[in-house]
């Protein structure tokens, strides 16, 4: 069984490092070196980690393997990108960052993280959105089989560079999820939810969640 703890405000600085790590792997080719490095800069500052460990709205959980590292983690925490009109935002959370390490793909790593993220959002809201990469047909199946449903498209924004990712949805989150299937492999680095990625992906690739904050 995968063990799984919460983040503590010391984790912060690894989990900034292993996030911006993942994201390069992942899609450190498909941008210009100016744009990933505007990007990275603004997207998981230690210190913005941190403050989220901290605050009431935000969970961070983690995987380690025996010696302590990372192997993944997934961010929950309030909805802080704007939908499209016709969705609610009203009794809504949302899965921010799901990553998890090359190494740990395929061992269950994503699954339990994914599993957790929903039971986390199913004591807080009745809906659960991502962002997912529109061109990470493969992050997309993994959600899918969560029950997530394509609702609307999203602008990513790298430095200069717009990608378009899809919102994803489960509503309600109290349904059953079906998780069946090893999927976790998809996973790659970042659920982006995750860029070109697939695994990539995803630019999910990291089945990116490519989320934002």
């Amino acid at each position: 069984m995968t063990a799984i703890q919460l983040a503590t405000t010391g984790d912060a600085e690894a989990i900034a490092a292993f996030a911006n790590g993942s994201f390069t792997h992942t899609f450190g080719t498909i941008y210009e070196p100016t744009d990933l490095a505007t990007f990275l800069a603004d997207w998981n500052p230690p210190d913005r980690v941190r403050a989220q460990i901290a605050s009431d709205d935000h969970d961070i959980a983690l995987v380690r393997d025996e010696a302590g590292a990372i192997l993944g983690y997934i961010k929950m925490g309030p909805v802080d990108f704007d939908l499209p009109a016709e969705q609610p935002t009203d009794n809504a959370v949302e899965l921010h960052q799901l990553y998890v390490a090359e190494a740990a793909k395929g061992t269950g790593v994503a699954v339990a993280l994914m599993e957790w993220g929903i039971a986390w959002a199913r004591e807080r809201a009745s809906i659960l959105y991502l962002t997912v990469f529109t061109e990470n047909d493969r992050a997309q199946a993994f959600y899918r089989r969560y029950g997530f449903t394509d609702v609307g498209r999203n602008e990513f924004r790298v430095g200069n560079h717009v990608d378009e990712d899809r919102f994803f949805q489960a509503r309600p989150v109290t349904a059953p999820f079906v998780t069946s299937a090893p999927l976790d492999g998809i996973a790659h680095g970042f659920f982006r939810a995750p860029r070109r990625s697939i695994d990539g992906g995803a630019r999910l690739a990291q089945l990116r969640p490519r989320f934002g904050g």
